[in-house]
């Protein structure tokens, strides 16, 4: 019995169960690694991608994660994780002078903020949360009938 629990024990625990700190990640560039931090804030940049921040200043934080506009359907709705401590698994490379992850998919993240709530459906990237997906904003290539609905009972209504 303590062997199976033994093995049980040791294929359980995944592989990236020591994360490292923030302060840590610029020694690990170019490896997979698990990163362990707290979620000061996520803000949007100019392109429409999220970013997590780490540290009150952003401009001299060693870490930061990335979510493109393009990988939202499939990580969700990280403006949930602001405050939160989280654990990111990917590969850390180095960009504008930080140590980041971009995260491509839910499964990078560990424990239950894997299951990130979707991105609603009305949430805009062009217009960066001000909704209206789909409008087209062109001329208009359709043509209504301008009748005005009868306005007493003497008129009727013409059913086409």
């Amino acid at each position: 019995m303590a062997r199976f629990l033994l093995v049980f024990l040791l294929f359980a625990v995944p592989a990236f169960s020591q994360c490292i700190s923030i302060s840590d990640a610029p020694q690990h560039a170019g490896k997979k690694t698990c990163v362990a931090a707290k979620v000061l804030k996520v803000t949007q940049n100019e392109n429409g991608a999220f970013v997590l921040n780490f540290c009150a200043d952003a401009q001299l934080c060693p870490f930061t994660v990335r979510v493109f506009p393009v990988d939202f359907a499939y990580v969700g709705d990280v403006r949930q994780l602001a405050g939160k401590e989280i654990e990111i698994t990917g590969k850390l490379q180095k960009w504008n002078h930080q140590t980041e992850i971009i995260l491509r998919d839910s499964d990078q993240l560990n424990g239950e903020l894997a299951k990130l709530p979707p991105i609603p459906k009305a949430y805009d990237v062009e217009n960066r949360g001000h909704a209206n997906p789909g409008t087209f904003k062109g001329e208009k290539t359709t043509k209504r009938s301008m009748k005005k609905p009868p306005t007493g009972p003497d008129e009727e209504i013409d059913e086409e």
